[in-house]
């Protein structure tokens, strides 16, 4: 298990916002089905930014 002052911050933000932008943008195009996709990636997803 991992613990929180071992977590790289910067790089999980700098993941997280990326997926919002392509989540903004894929809103942006009417691509209701790749929006929720992300979403639920953003979600579930075990960013391997750890460590």
């Amino acid at each position: 298990m991992y613990e929180w002052k071992n977590i790289n911050w910067r790089k999980v933000e700098r993941c997280v916002f990326k997926i919002q932008q392509r989540i903004f943008k894929a809103s942006q195009q009417g691509n209701v089905r790749l929006v929720h996709k992300l979403q639920r990636l953003l979600l579930k997803s075990w960013l391997k930014t750890t460590v």
